[in-house]
């Protein structure tokens, strides 16, 4: 499920990009290219490696804050902020079948305004333990943001998880985070090699819970990747 708002950007706004560029066919012109288009305020890169971490500390004059966590593997990230971060932890999960991570950063928007993001990147269930691990970081991170006494709190990332799936209904009862779009569908995120959207599902996600109106989120053109990026605008409301 999931709801349609029409909400005005008054208060402080600010855009958030969420973007799974495909770890083994990353290109960093690419990455620029999306980001010099939209010019958002915070990016969070997912199946991040080397490619992706030397494209985003080429923008350090841009983004000066930022967090390094690239892989050899899919399961890399990377943020980059305009907005200093009041805090940043990265935690690591359990291993059931690999090394995967959640990476918790608090953006200071203007002062006394800071808003609290979580970034995860669980696997997709193709196998038993793939699927016990996909749950159980989505578990783990629903606990972490239902003891979060943050005013202000963004989840988002490539869930490997339909907002169809029972397991997201959990999250969000658990959470209480809001499922949110400005337009009166679901666009479907991957693949993006599929042109037709019935052959397309949504699993790359940004929720929000607190003070912030979402005033508009967008699907992004794939620029190379087999997933699309997403985009979202916030207000913080007053």
């Amino acid at each position: 499920s999931f709801d349609v708002v029409n909400n005005d950007a008054s208060g402080k706004a600010f855009s958030i990009i969420h973007y799974n560029h495909k770890y083994n066919s990353a290109k960093k012109e690419n990455i620029l290219a999306l980001i010099a288009a939209e010019k958002p305020d915070v990016v969070v890169l997912q199946e991040a490696t080397i490619v992706h971490s030397e494209a985003a500390k080429s923008l350090m004059n841009d983004y000066p804050h930022q967090i390094h966590e690239p892989r050899t593997n899919a399961f890399g990230m990377v943020v980059i902020s305009k907005f200093p971060f009041a805090e940043q932890r990265v935690k690591e999960f359990e291993r059931i079948t690999l090394d995967n991570i959640q990476i918790r950063f608090d953006i200071v928007v203007s002062d006394g305004l800071n808003v609290s993001v979580y970034a995860i990147h669980p696997p997709p269930p193709m196998l038993r333990d793939f699927y016990r691990q996909r749950n159980m970081e989505l578990n783990i991170t629903a606990s972490d943001i239902k003891q979060d006494r943050s005013e202000n709190i963004i989840m988002l990332g490539d869930w490997n998880m339909s907002p169809f799936s029972p397991h997201f209904k959990d999250l969000i009862d658990t959470t209480g985070l809001k499922h949110e779009f400005t337009k009166p569908y679901i666009f479907p995120t991957w693949p993006s090699f599929f042109s037709l959207p019935i052959f397309q599902i949504p699993i790359d996600h940004i929720l929000h819970k607190g003070n912030l109106a979402l005033v508009d989120k967008q699907r992004l053109p794939a620029m190379g990747s087999d997933h699309y990026p997403v985009i979202a605008t916030f207000a913080i409301k007053d």
